[in-house]
């Protein structure tokens, strides 16, 4: 952006200036409207002076706060306030203020006008961070771009495939460009609490009292407290304890662990408000009404960024220092759907337990007609780490279980696993008659005596549904008494999830869960400002997806939390969202 050459003109031009307190700097007398109170007359000469406070979204931080934030979240750096009047006109900006010891309370002295005043505050900014503006309504339409590790990844859904969109740099504005320790975080105040009433007939001495009676006599005084916050929102992801990572089947039995567990953010607006936009039932961004149900790939792909790669460490909740934090920006939407809610990406290797994954599956004979099957396992144990996972496959809705291939087996796991699910579905489906019969020479009959035909079943792969690979299940059935030739017909479809290394990713939507909103608020799912959210995972569900990309699934389903991962967040001030969450599918 250029510099704010239109602001440069008019603060030299404009007649107010800003000057230390003086006993001597009386200003005419206070006006009274005859029964005593001072009355507001507009455009009088008076002086103000502002106290601008780090608050807790936009107001003041109440006490026992658990959250205060490191010294390098709290420190304001510079500080600049723009004064509209009540026509919506520029009419004075801050240049220089005081600063307390902590960095944490500036103060400007200001010889101004009376009347309505529109008090817009911004800390730790560049000056080419606002662009020229003559109104207020300009001013608060002040937007910034951010680019954070910017763009979006491929994605397919059916036959539509969406190609991965690249965007350039990865300049952040929000928490200090990358070096918030020198820049600090910026800061602003809340649109609704930017309107002040300025008295005529207020001396710089009477503005500057170190105390006042009430907070009335303070604000007839045009002492005014200006409450700012953070432009960013603060996210750590933890689980809660070493069994968190443990996945159990019903009986409580171990069946693998999370090793090597990583996070990211993604879905993060590319542009956000430079002030907070509240509204009456919460708050606008950008993007708040440009994606739901009916958009494309390519529609959120302009305004969300996931790209960023899962490089932070996941800790325990105990790990203290150890927690490393993401600083995200503010995102809400009309309607929350997968392709522009703001969630956590988790990665990690699944690492099966031993005699857990099954690598053959026998049939086997009483002797007479009766079939069964048994599975042999692998005995290995993975959880311990140091052991390379082998491929292996889920079927999602028979409940974790988990096949590979024997470890001498050098062939194709896919094509081996056809055989293991065809055996498998056929003794759910109650079809042992036919567990080995996988040709014609090994068709079995069913039906009457009188009219018997001739089966057999087969599988195959066949066209993937969205993130799954599909494995069709066929039979194929000849009359006795019918021209030769087997009719082919489906059976069921299998869908399955393939892994490399036991590498997966889960998905926690980050939940506003404050205020009391429920999931049925648009704003449950959302991020806002100065708030903190940490995302504590409670247990794992399920094994995790097989590719990042899979998470998302379908851009347009509306958000449903126990689709992935169920957490419980809480918010503190910063306000903190704490989240437990499971992690699943």
């Amino acid at each position: 952006m250029g510099k704010n050459d239109f602001l440069i003109g008019v603060f030299a031009l404009a007649t107010m200036t800003f000057v230390a307190c003086s006993n001597d700097d009386k200003l005419g007398e206070e006006r009274s409207n005859g029964n005593g109170n001072i009355e507001v007359v507009e455009g009088e000469p008076t002086w103000a002076k502002f106290v601008f406070k780090l608050g807790k979204d936009g107001v003041t931080r109440a006490t026992g706060d658990t959250h205060e934030g490191t010294t390098t979240e709290k420190n304001i750096k510079n500080l600049r306030a723009y004064i509209f009047n009540e026509s919506g006109s520029f009419e004075a900006k801050t240049d220089n203020v005081t600063v307390d010891e902590h960095g944490t309370e500036h103060t400007a002295v200001l010889k101004l006008t009376s009347g309505k005043k529109k008090v817009y505050v911004v800390a730790n900014m560049q000056d080419e961070w606002i662009t020229s503006t003559t109104t207020t309504a300009q001013f608060e339409a002040v937007t910034l771009t951010h680019c954070t590790k910017a763009g979006r990844i491929a994605h397919t859904k059916g036959i539509e495939t969406a190609p991965a969109v690249a965007r350039v740099g990865n300049f952040d504005k929000i928490s200090g460009n990358g070096n918030a320790e020198t820049n600090g975080f910026l800061m602003t105040n809340v649109l609704k609490v930017t309107e002040y009433t300025l008295y005529p007939g207020v001396s710089a001495e009477d503005c500057s009292k170190p105390s006042y009676e009430s907070s009335a006599e303070m604000e007839q005084n045009n002492h005014l407290e200006v409450s700012i916050s953070r432009a960013a929102a603060k996210l750590q992801a933890t689980y809660a304890n070493a069994d968190a990572l443990i996945l159990k089947d019903g009986e409580s039995k171990t069946l693998g662990k999370l090793l090597t567990p990583t996070f990211a953010v993604r879905n993060l607006p590319v542009q956000s408000y430079m002030f907070l936009h509240n509204q009456a039932n919460g708050f606008l961004t950008p993007f708040y009404t440009m994606t739901n149900t009916s958009s494309t790939f390519e529609d959120f792909a302009k305004y969300y960024d996931e790209v960023n790669e899962p490089d932070l460490d996941l800790k325990a909740s105990t790990d203290g220092e150890a927690i490393k934090s993401i600083y995200l920006p503010e995102n809400s939407n009309q309607t929350p759907v997968r392709g522009n809610t703001t969630y956590v990406l988790v990665k990690g290797v699944f690492a099966p337990a031993a005699n857990v994954m099954i690598n053959a599956v026998e049939v086997k004979s009483d002797g007479s007609s009766n079939l069964t099957i048994e599975n042999k396992l692998d005995g290995t144990d993975y959880t311990t780490g140091g052991k390379d996972v082998p491929p292996y496959f889920i079927v999602p809705e028979w409940e974790n279980q988990i096949y590979t291939a024997p470890a001498d087996f050098s062939g194709n796991l896919a094509t081996y696993g056809l055989g293991m699910i065809l055996k498998t579905y056929l003794n759910k489906a109650g079809k042992q008659k036919w567990l080995n019969a996988v040709d014609e020479g090994s068709a079995v009959d069913e039906g009457d005596i009188e009219n018997p035909v001739s089966v057999y079943y087969g599988s195959s792969f066949s066209t993937s549904e969205g993130i799954y690979s599909v494995v069709t299940i066929k039979k194929y059935s000849h009359p006795k008494d019918a021209q030769p030739g087997y009719k082919e017909s489906v059976e069921g479809t299998i869908r399955i999830f393939q892994y490399t290394g036991g590498t997966c990713y889960y998905r926690v939507n980050v939940e506003d869960n404050m205020d009391g909103k429920t999931e049925a608020n648009n704003l449950f799912y959302s991020v806002m400002r100065n708030r903190f959210y940490n995302v504590n995972i409670s247990r794992i569900t399920s094994i995790g997806y097989p590719d990042d990309e899979d998470v998302t699934v379908d851009p347009t389903d509306p958000i449903n939390q126990k689709t992935y991962m169920q957490a419980h967040i809480t918010v503190e001030p910063w306000t903190k969202v704490e989240q437990d969450a499971e992690l699943g599918m």
